[in-house]
């Protein structure tokens, strides 16, 4: 909030309530421009973390990591999301037994885990 509150009380009290209800709506809306702020810097570390530590191949993977943000009236979402490659994107976070067309070898796949970490990243800088 800024700035100082006057109210001068006059007989039906009228102008306390209005003083009152103002100020809480200031304070509302500096605390949702602070959140939304928050939310959309977490998303962006957790976005370049994923880039920056998944695999490199021909970096199409990495390049295709975008961040959709959705504001309502006092709250903020943040996706952070593969545009084009969410498929994969579950394949290579996670352990997959790996087949052929002989059907299951008996091998695994392991999962790199880099969503996690950036998710937790991300997470700890919302936290602060």
């Amino acid at each position: 909030m800024s700035g100082k509150l006057s109210v001068t009380i006059g007989s039906g009290g009228d102008e306390l309530t209005a003083a009152i209800m103002q100020a809480c709506g200031e304070c509302t809306d500096e605390n949702a421009r602070a959140l939304s702020k928050n939310v959309r810097e977490a998303a962006r570390v957790s976005k370049d973390a994923i880039k920056a530590n998944s695999r490199k191949e021909s970096g199409h993977y990495a390049k295709s990591w975008a961040v959709k943000v959705k504001e309502g009236h006092l709250s903020t979402e943040a996706v952070v999301h593969s545009r084009d490659r969410y498929m994969l994107a579950h394949l290579l976070e996670k352990d997959h037994g790996v087949s052929n067309q002989y059907g299951p070898t008996g091998h695994t796949a392991s999962g790199d885990g880099v969503i996690e970490a950036a998710f937790e990243k991300g997470a700890a800088r919302l936290k602060g």
